[in-house]
Parts: C-alpha cells; sequence; structure tokens
C-alpha cells in the first residue's frame, strides 16, 4: 500500500501542476508555431506579383558617360567636297573628334506587346493561387497531425486513470488476501498468484505513465505541453470535430495545374507573335578638347523615339514539337485529376462504411465493458465473501483490461479513419 501511495504521488507530480489543455487550445498554438513556412509561400507569390505589375511600366534609365580620347582618328575624305579645284581622287584627312566627349540623358523603354510577359503574369497569377491552396492544405494536414496526437494523448490519460483505479482496488484485494493467509483461511500459494497479478497491474500502470509521458513528448513539436497537465477534450467531442476536416484541396491543386498548362499552351501559340517596344531618349552629348563642362556652347542636344519590332523566326522550328508536348502534358494532368477524383469518391465511400462499422464496434464494446464492471464487482463481492477463489476475480480483471484496451484502440482507429 505503501508502494501505491508513493506512486500515485509521482504520477500527480510528473507534469507539475499545469493548465487543462481541450483540442481547440491545442490547434490554435499549433497554427502559430507552424503556419510561417505556408505564409512564407504566399507572401513570395504576392511579391512577385507586384514586381509584374511594376514591369508593365515604362522602364526609365539614366545614363551617362565621359570619354577621353587618347589617339583621335583620322577620317580620309574626298577632297573635292570642301575644294572644288581640287583633284580627282585627291584625299584630305579630317578629325571629327576632340579629346574629350561625354553623353547623359535618360531613356525610356516600354513593351507595347510583348507574348512572354503576359504569360509570366498569368503565371504567377496561378502560382499565387497555388501557394494559398498550399497553405491552406499545410494547415489542414497540421491539424490532423495534432487531433492524431492528441487523441493518442487523451486515451493514454484514460488508460493510466484506470489504470490507477485498478491497482488501488487490487491493493485492498491482496491486503483482505494476506489477512486471510495469516489467519490460515487462504494458502500461499493463493497469496502469490495475487502478488503476481498485483505486480502486473503496477507494470500495466507503469507502462500506461510512460506511453502518457511520450505522447507529451511528440505534442513538443507543435506546443509548449509544460504548461499543461491534463487533456479535456473528449474523444465524443474529438470526433465532432473532426467531421469536416476533410477537403478537396489536392483536387483543387490539380485544377490549377491543368489550368496552368492550358495557359502555357495558349502562350506557346502566341509566343509566334511579334514583340513591339516603344523606345524614347532625350539627352545631350559634350564635345571639347579642354574638359570643360559648363561650357554651354559645346553642349549639344539629342532626343529621339522609336518602335522596335522583333519577330521570332529560327523558333518557330521548334513550336511545333513544344506544342505537342505541351498537349501531352495537358493530357496527363488532367488523367491525374480524374483518377484523383474517382479515387477521392471511393475513398469517402469506403471510409463511410469503415466509420459505421467502427461506431457499432464501439458501442457495443462499452456495453461489454459495462457489463464487465458489473461482473468485477459482482466476483469481489464474492471474493470477499470468501465463495470463490482469487483465481476467478482475476480473470474477470484481465477480461475488463482487455475490454478496454478494445475500446481505446477501436476509439483511435475511428479518429484516425475520420481524419485520414
Amino acid at each position: 500500500m505503501k508502494k501505491l501511495f508513493v506512486s500515485l504521488f509521482l504520477y500527480g507530480c510528473s507534469f507539475g501542476y499545469g493548465q487543462d489543455l481541450s483540442l481547440q487550445e491545442a490547434l490554435l498554438q499549433a497554427k502559430s508555431y507552424k503556419k510561417e513556412q505556408g505564409l512564407l509561400e504566399v507572401q513570395i507569390q504576392e511579391i512577385q506579383q507586384k514586381i509584374n505589375k511594376r514591369k508593365q511600366l515604362p522602364l526609365l534609365t539614366g545614363e551617362g558617360n565621359l570619354q577621353r580620347n587618347l589617339i583621335i582618328p583620322v577620317t580620309p575624305v574626298p577632297s573635292i567636297a570642301f575644294d572644288p579645284n581640287a583633284q580627282p581622287g585627291e584625299i584630305t584627312p579630317l578629325k571629327f573628334a576632340t579629346d574629350w566627349s561625354a553623353k547623359a540623358g535618360l531613356q525610356v523603354s516600354w513593351d507595347v506587346f510583348n507574348p512572354q510577359k503576359k504569360w509570366t503574369n498569368k503565371q504567377t497569377d496561378i502560382q499565387y493561387e497555388k501557394a494559398k491552396l498550399n497553405a491552406a492544405l499545410n494547415d489542414e494536414n497540421l491539424e490532423k497531425e495534432v487531433i492524431d496526437l492528441y487523441a493518442q494523448a487523451y486515451l493514454a490519460q484514460q488508460q493510466l486513470d484506470i489504470a490507477l483505479l485498478k491497482e488501488t482496488d487490487y491493493a485492498e484485494v491482496l491486503n483482505v488476501i494476506t489477512k486471510r493467509v495469516e489467519a490460515g483461511r487462504a494458502s500461499e500459494f493463493d497469496k502469490n498468484n495475487a502478488l503476481k497479478t498485483y505486480y502486473e497491474i503496477q507494470m500495466n500502470r507503469k507502462e500506461a505513465q510512460i506511453v502518457l509521458q511520450n505522447k507529451y513528448v511528440s505534442l513538443m513539436n507543435y506546443l509548449n505541453v509544460a504548461e499543461y497537465d491534463k487533456f479535456t477534450t473528449t474523444i465524443d467531442d474529438i470526433l465532432k470535430s473532426v467531421l469536416d476536416k476533410n477537403s478537396d484541396l489536392e483536387q483543387q491543386l490539380l485544377l490549377w495545374d491543368v489550368r496552368l498548362n492550358e495557359e502555357e499552351i495558349t502562350f506557346n501559340k502566341k509566343s509566334y507573335l511579334p514583340t513591339l517596344t516603344l523606345n524614347g531618349y532625350y539627352g545631350a552629348q559634350f564635345y571639347d578638347n579642354d574638359l570643360r563642362f559648363f561650357k554651354t556652347d559645346n553642349w549639344f542636344g539629342n532626343s529621339y523615339v522609336s518602335l522596335g519590332i522583333k519577330i521570332p523566326i529560327s523558333q518557330w522550328l521548334e513550336k511545333s514539337g513544344e506544342q505537342k508536348k505541351l498537349s501531352l502534358q495537358n493530357q496527363l494532368v488532367t488523367a491525374k485529376l480524374n483518377e484523383q477524383v474517382q479515387s477521392d469518391t471511393q475513398f469517402t465511400t469506403q471510409r463511410m462504411n469503415d466509420v459505421a462499422l467502427l461506431n457499432e464496434k464501439i458501442k457495443q464494446q462499452e456495453e461489454i465493458i459495462k457489463l464487465n464492471e458489473a461482473n468485477l464487482k459482482i466476483v469481489k463481492a464474492q471474493f470477499n465473501e470468501g465463495t470463490i477463489l482469487i483465481k476467478e476475480y482475476n480473470k474477470e480483471i484481465q477480461n475488463t483490461q482487455d475490454a478496454y484496451k478494445k475500446l481505446w484502440q477501436n476509439q483511435y482507429d475511428l479518429v484516425s479513419k475520420i481524419i485520414e
């Protein structure tokens, strides 16, 4: 009995004097712990969208250049251009450059029509939607993981509570056996059997305690379990909260893959089109043999506007093969989507059948436990009266323990099946 009270005291102190932990609180903490990665992916795509929008604006650049000509190049010019009396074929060497030259101005460039940019924008928009879905899918998977671990921890807690009650209850039985042996009304054989059963019950309690501690450790990856010492959300309440946890996010992701592939096919067709670019420049050029920037007479204005066109030619040879490849990819992604829809439909039907069966098994097992507990009380009373042997009582204890194990396993299987 002294050992029992010590073990009970250690159990009560093992987790400290924390708070009760509900499933809702566990999920809130877990999301705050693990949500950063999904949010970062969404934020990256949001920034990329802003970058793409800015790229649609005209590109304005400033440029400047300062040049010192170490050797002034000489250009031969027909002399007749300057002297009508010059001989035919006569050449006059002229220098058209100065020792110093400079250039400064603003240049603007704007894509009036650019198929590549349009495709990039479409691609970024789709990746943004996929990032949001991936973040939602990560949240959903995180919830399922936490719910699964919470259910395991709650059942481990229930197992430990039952083990402690059974240990306390059997300690009384062991005390009765000991007194009977001392009074000569029971044999040492009966006492030894009772002790063996008591040690087994003690070991069950210790195992249950270790299992619960390990569940606390598993939950450390998601929340600060040191603040809590009791799981309060029952299996029934857990089941109510997980009925709507399954979604079609994976199907939606595949739909966006199909959309992305279709947009790429459209772009591949439009990539035959030319790119039109409007260019403009406004600036001035400086020429002087001395470096005198502030001499305005040596600065000469320069400005122009141009419309450039770039037509893909050699790329046309590649596009037919690229189009076939994209078409096959689209068929593949569409087939995957159809398979996913069919698989989800089959899985949902099978899960409904499994859930219905597990619910029936749980109801029946709960009734069996009630009967076992009733039988255990009857057998204990008979044992206390001395009308049955200790082995009959031990057998009923084992039956009750087995019934609880089946119930806990069925309850966990039900939670796992629903969130699967």
